[in-house]
Order: structure tokens, then C-alpha cells, then sequence
């Protein structure tokens, strides 16, 4: 708003009383170098913009990439495979969680960038436009060389940003020639220049009653955010104009400590554009490869395994884990990334096509809403394989308990039977002229032993477990018996 009123309060002073100033002028060199900044900050927010697409491309692709793993995970038959792809998700998952938490994190540490930065470009630019409107007149200016008035009349011109940007910029970092590690170049020095003929002329730097200043005596006054100072006086030759020492005295990109809000500023831009970026794959394919060759995929594998087994020597669970990361591999240790990813994009899994279950290859590149169904599919095709398993389980028990009951059968416990009654396991014989209902032993070890051999399939013979395997892969019976 102060520079709006000084606008204003100038334009009604008219010609006359700036005419009657014989003060110094503002060196154009040392404002455009104040607009190269403020062009500088005013890519702050495109800057954060770029980052944080660029975490958004990361959270995406592994998103997509935990998805295609997982679905693969269910519809792989082998063990030690499907186990390798389902911690390849989760660990592509991982990363699609600290990306988010990434965006986050940018998202906070940028607020004190995002408000200033801008608004100290705006707080330049208008001070140089100011000093454009105080430079039409003929014979005198307020912005030029010590000879010459500026022959700009836009602010771009100088290299300020416009007073209304429409194009908007698009940047990654801030100009490193410009915003250095030790400052803000070419910040620093006097920023005025006098011509001792009258030429110069910039009301700014000129005191008194009837003055903008509306007092007597030496006044000083910092615009354009503090980065340049005014000392306005009544006697001509002793006004000046500098510019705030500010490109020097920052280490590594910081000032320390940091005093003013220019200082503050450089520091805050130093941490946006140091701020890292996780590296775990822009496309769904990087982000599989990064994810099954990453060290804590082994980790996890390690954890679980030595949680499951109660392995007795520590150094176990690292030997296991990479064993099944290289026959994932097929054998190459060195390529697991690359190996992991070829076998995931040639599994056949599940998809919906017209309402109808089909199977595709992942290679195909699924929809997400493709991926989704897939996972589903494949996980209600192996609840029901289970289930049906489960249920044929718990038939084959109860006719083993059946038979084991049978085979405990005494003569005691036939006698009492007569006639029809006399069966299941017992047998009516003569003994003495007399009919009597006694065990059938042959009957009862026939029960026992079962018919195998009438029976199609797969005889699982684990311990007391021994069953028939119909619809279900041996690898989830092997689970269900465990």
C-alpha cells in the first residue's frame, strides 16, 4: 500500500516540484540486479510445483507396481516365486507410502518460501516500476546512469518479473550463477548515481517538510523488502542510495545466523532446492526393478522366514533370503531387478473382460481398475481352492476317525447284535450248534487301509494326514498340513 500512496501523492506533485529536484538518481545497473532476483523468487512456486509432480510420479508408479506384483504374487504356483513377488509389492508399496509422506514433508517445509518469495519479487518489481513512472520527464530522471536516463518503460524490460505474470514459468531450481552458495550476486554497494548538472533528479532521495518524507533531516528508509536503502537528504550530495551486502557472507547455502528477511529468504530457497527426492522409479517398470533389487526387500524376506522358522543361527535368514531372491532369479544374483520384473510382466493373471473372467499377462499393461480386479479375482479363486480343500480335508478325517473307531471293535461290543443288526465291522459265525454276532477283523483292516487304489489324484501321505488331493494345488495342501 506505501507505494501505491507514494504513486499517487507523486502524480499529484506534478512536474513542477519534481523539476526541483537536484538530487541523485538510482543506478539502472544495480536495479536490474535486484530484478534478476526477484525473477528468482518468482519461480518459487513452479519449483515446488516440479518436485511435487515429481514425488507424485513416484507415488504412482509404485503404486502401480506394488498392484502388478501382488497380482502376480496370487496367481504364481510356486512357493518360493510368488513369496518373492508378494514382498517385492510390499516393498513397492513402501515407497508409495513415503512418497506420500514426501509430499508432506515438501508441502510444510515450502510454506515459508512459498509466501515470501513471491511477495519480495512483487515488493522489487514495484519499486522498480515506481522508478519508471519518476523518469519521464525530459531533462530529468530517477532511474538511470549518471548521463542518461533509462530508455525502459516496463519492468521487464529491467528483467523484473511483470507486475501480472500470465505465462506462467517452469523451473527445478533457482540459477545458481545468481542465487550463489555464499549469497545473492552483484548484492552489495552504492546504488545511486549523480550527473551535477540537475539531471538526476529522484524525489525519493530528497528531505524536507513539503517532501514525500514531510521532514526535515536525514531519513532513511529500506524498500523492495529490505534489500535496498534510501537516505534522503535536503542538501543535494549527500543523498544516497545502497544496496543491502548480501552477496557474500551465506556458507553452503546459509546464512548463520540469519538476521534479516532477506537473509531468511536466501536460506529458506536453499533448502527448497536442496530438498531430495526419493529415487525408487518414475514408471511402474523402475519402480518394480528398484523394488525387488532393494536391500530391505531381503530384509523383509529375512524377517519373516526367521520368524516362521525359529531359525537357531542368525546368519541363516540372510542365506535363506538371498537364496530365494536368485532362484527367483533364476540364478542370476546380479540381474535379480531385471529377472524379478520379466517373470511379473509374464504372469497370466485373472482379468474382467465384457463381465466374464479371462486370463492376460501383465505385459498387457492392466488399468488400474484391471489391477484391482485382478488382485480380487486371484485372491477369491484361491479362498474357494482352499476352501474346497478344506472341506475335503475335513471329509477324509472324520472317515479316518470312523475307521480307527471301527478297528477298536471287541467281541463285546458285536455280541449283543442280531440277525441284520450283526454288520458294520461284525459278523454272525456258529460256534458249538450256537449262532453268535462276533469282530470282523478282515472287515475292520479293510476299513482302516481305505481304497486307495479306487481313488484319482494325488496321495498326500504326511504323518497321520493322508489324504487325497482333487482340486487343490499340492502347495496349499502342503500349507493347510503344516
Amino acid at each position: 500500500m506505501f507505494l501505491r500512496t507514494v504513486v499517487i501523492e507523486l502524480l499529484f506533485l506534478g512536474h513542477r516540484r519534481h523539476a526541483e529536484t537536484t538530487h541523485a538518481a538510482l543506478d539502472k545497473a544495480k536495479i536490474k540486479t535486484l530484478c534478476k532476483i526477484a525473477n528468482q523468487l518468482n519461480l518459487v512456486p513452479a519449483i515446488v510445483v516440479s518436485k511435487a509432480n515429481q514425488i507424485k510420479a513416484t507415488h504412482e508408479a509404485a503404486q502401480e507396481a506394488s498392484q502388478l506384483a501382488q497380482a502376480a504374487a496370487a496367481a504364481t504356483s510356486d512357493v518360493n516365486t510368488s513369496t518373492v513377488f508378494q514382498a517385492t509389492a510390499l516393498q513397492a508399496a513402501n515407497c508409495s507410502e513415503a512418497a506420500a509422506a514426501q509430499y508432506t514433508k515438501l508441502i510444510n517445509d515450502a510454506q515459508e518460501v512459498l509466501l515470501n518469495g513471491p511477495k519480495t519479487a512483487g515488493h522489487i518489481a514495484e519499486i522498480a516500476d515506481l522508478l519508471l513512472k519518476l523518469s519521464t520527464d525530459a531533462s530529468t530522471w530517477c532511474l538511470g546512469t549518471s548521463s542518461a536516463k533509462t530508455r525502459n518503460t516496463a519492468v521487464t524490460q529491467l528483467g523484473c518479473p511483470a507486475i501480472y505474470v500470465d505465462n506462467l514459468p517452469s523451473a527445478t531450481g533457482t540459477d545458481e550463477n545468481i542465487i550463489t552458495q555464499t549469497g545473492f550476486a552483484g548484492l552489495s554497494g552504492t546504488a545511486h548515481v549523480s550527473s551535477g548538472t540537475g539531471s538526476t533528479a529522484c524525489y525519493l532521495l530528497k528531505n524536507g517538510a513539503s517532501t514525500i518524507w514531510g521532514k526535515t533531516g536525514p531519513v532513511s528508509a529500506k524498500l523492495a523488502a529490505d534489500f535496498l536503502e534510501l537516505t534522503a537528504q535536503e542538501s543535494h550530495g549527500s543523498e544516497t542510495a545502497n544496496l543491502e551486502t548480501l552477496n557474500t557472507g551465506a556458507t553452503n547455502g546459509k546464512f548463520n545466523p540469519a538476521r534479516s528477511g532477506p537473509q531468511k529468504l536466501f536460506n529458506a530457497i536453499h533448502r527448497l532446492n536442496n530438498f531430495e527426492l526419493q529415487n525408487c522409479g518414475t514408471t511402474p517398470e523402475d519402480a518394480l526393478q528398484v523394488a525387488a533389487a532393494d536391500p530391505t526387500t531381503q530384509t523383509l524376506l529375512g524377517q519373516a522366514l526367521a520368524a516362521r522358522n525359529s531359525y537357531a543361527q542368525t546368519n541363516q535368514t540372510t542365506s535363506d533370503a538371498q537364496h530365494m531372491l536368485k532362484a527367483a532369479a533364476d540364478g542370476k544374483a546380479d540381474e535379480i531387478g531385471k529377472m524379478v520384473i520379466k517373470k511379473i510382466k509374464q504372469t497370466s493373471t485373472a482379468r474382467i473382460e465384457n463381465t466374464r473372467q479371462t486370463s492376460k499377462q501383465l505385459k498387457e499393461t492392466p488399468t488400474a481398475e484391471q489391477r484391482r480386479q485382478s488382485i480380487l479375482l486371484e485372491y477369491m479363486n484361491q479362498r474357494y481352492q482352499i476352501l474346497q480343500l478344506s472341506t475335503d480335508l475335513e471329509g477324509e478325517k472324520i472317515k479316518r476317525n470312523a475307521a480307527t473307531s471301527k478297528a477298536k471293535l471287541s467281541d463285546d461290543d458285536c455280541k449283543a447284535k442280531t440277525g441284520g443288526a450283526c454288520k458294520d465291522c461284525c459278523k454272525e459265525i456258529s460256534e458249538n450248534g450256537e449262532t453268535k454276532c462276533v469282530v470282523d477283523k478282515k472287515g475292520a483292516t479293510k476299513v482302516e487301509g481305505g481304497e486307495k487304489d479306487n481313488k484319482t489324484g494325488t496321495t498326500n501321505t504326511t504323518g497321520s494326514n493322508s489324504f487325497v488331493i482333487n482340486k487343490a494345488p499340492l502347495w496349499v495342501a502342503f500349507l493347510l498340513l503344516e
